[in-house]
């Protein structure tokens, strides 16, 4: 296929660029336009190539999906980052060369995006957005610096897990109120999270079954019953063990959240100062490749 390629660098299991070229030659893809440059979609897809390929972690992904949404190309995944939960959700685990070779077999499907709505304005997502735990442990390892660009992506997963078990630890529920499609309740919450794809942070499988084209968020609550499963699954994530958490879920397509200070969004946090955020669901948004 006529390919081409978007390549960042900087993600924490990536090679040189001429690396990844020559491993999508080996495939029998010709590359007819590369960037480095993340944000050079459109450079990319004046081309006209058949398939846009992204070789990064899941932020290098998002970046890219929501520049070629409804553009007609789709989109293949190399994940060379850190946790690569969006590259995994679509079944796509290996090398390049590896992975490039599977792409004649994959089948073209349409990933559903979603958009917060809060007092910053709006943000698209592939991941998730949520409150509570996850929120938290993303702050907690952006305010440990420095960030090595490179690393053993096992051991920082390792280390992320860790960091989201201290948190746990010491999080209070949290009072808000969660309205799913409509229908409003009020909980006490460590965790809040809209789920597009069923991992998100580092490697944290909190909705094995959920699926990224079939129209629904997960929405995965937990309450303080649940610190106990939320340790144990943690502490197994630490140690790289197999394990499940089973947590209350329900599925929506719009959902209210209120009642808390900030949010991430990705792996983005932002500033919410208690007012109301609301998740809308952009079905189809973007043509990927997918082996699921």
């Amino acid at each position: 296929m006529r390919v081409a390629l978007l390549h960042n660098e900087k993600a924490s299991g990536s090679a040189a660029s001429d690396g990844v070229v020559g491993a999508l030659t080996g495939a029998g893809h010709l590359v007819v336009a590369r960037t480095t440059k993340i944000d050079a979609v459109d450079e990319l897809l004046a081309a006209e190539p058949e398939l846009l390929v992204v070789a990064g972690g899941d932020g290098t992904v998002r970046r890219a999906a929501v520049r070629a949404s409804g553009r007609g190309v789709p989109l293949a995944v190399i994940p060379l980052g850190t946790a690569n939960n969006i590259a995994a959700s679509l079944g796509f685990e290996g090398g390049a060369e590896e992975i490039a070779r599977t792409w004649e077999r994959a089948r073209r499907t349409a990933l559903d995006m979603g958009l917060a709505h809060g007092p910053w304005g709006e943000r698209c997502f592939l991941e998730s957005a949520g409150a509570g735990l996850v929120e938290r442990g993303i702050s907690a390892m952006d305010a440990e610096a420095p960030h090595p660009e490179e690393g053993d992506p096992a051991e920082m997963l390792s280390k992320a897990a860790r960091r989201f078990g201290e948190v746990l630890e010491g999080l209070r529920p949290r009072p808000c109120r969660i309205a799913l499609d409509g229908e409003e309740r009020s909980a006490d919450v460590l965790l809040i999270e809209v789920l597009n794809i069923r991992s998100i942070g580092p490697r944290l499988m909190l909705a094995r079954w959920s699926q990224p084209s079939d129209g629904w968020f997960t929405v995965v609550v937990a309450e303080d019953e649940h610190r106990e499963e939320l340790a144990r699954y943690l502490a197994a994530r630490e140690r790289d063990a197999a394990a499940e958490i089973r947590l209350p879920t329900r599925h929506a397509r719009v959902v209210s959240l209120s009642g808390w200070d900030s949010l991430h969004v990705d792996d983005r946090v932002l500033p919410v100062a208690n007012e109301r955020v609301l998740v809308t669901l952009q079905r189809a948004a973007v043509d990927v490749l997918s082996l699921r």
